[in-house]
């Protein structure tokens, strides 16, 4: 499992939020000491939630569910590796683009806007791969695995019949399938 917040569902974030001009909303509080707007037809403003986030804890508070696959190879010809070291790269930057999101809705100031599109996001990058693995271990087939992990673990040149030799390696890499839930879930 991995926790993470959806701060962008916050409605103390998206009321406290600037909008794409730099403003902030104008707010004043009634005699109930309830926060109203005022002016935002005239500075081009959106009206803001006030409500407190009771509602939206659901939304917020989030968790990958991780099934997670160690995976030693043995030997190999020297380059049939590199397709899964290609797609281990590809993944690495996947991962990196959810760590950027991470920083960006915790510790970054932005636009009530922008915390907006931030919400149509599914992360489907890290749960919908096309990447399957097959094998009896694992009871069948699991599909849209993400991996996490690879590294060379041994090579070595091995002499042939013929007298010349090959480039042999093994590999140890990790693979996850992910699927997203709230955490107020029970599964």
């Amino acid at each position: 499992m991995l926790d993470f917040d959806r701060n962008e569902f916050s409605n103390a974030k998206l009321a406290a939020a600037k909008n794409l001009l730099g403003g902030q909303p104008i707010v004043i509080r009634n005699v109930a000491n309830t926060p109203i707007q005022v002016n935002i037809a005239c500075s081009g403003d959106t009206a803001r939630p006030f409500a407190p986030d009771d509602s939206n804890i659901p939304s917020i508070k989030q968790r990958f569910n991780i099934q997670r696959y160690t995976i030693t190879s043995a030997l190999n010809a020297y380059g049939l590796c590199d397709t899964l070291e290609a797609i281990c790269a590809a993944h690495t930057k996947l991962l990196d683009k959810f760590a950027l999101y991470q920083e960006e809705s915790t510790n970054m100031d932005l636009s009530y806007d922008f915390l907006l599109g931030l919400q149509a996001e599914t992360f489907s990058y890290l749960t919908s791969t096309s990447v399957s693995m097959t094998g009896n271990c694992i009871g069948g087939t699991i599909s849209n695995l993400l991996i996490s992990d690879f590294a060379y673990t041994a090579e070595i040149e091995v002499k042939n019949a013929d007298g010349s030799t090959s480039l042999m390696r093994a590999f140890t890499m990790v693979v996850e399938n992910r699927q997203i839930v709230s955490r107020t879930t029970s599964t």
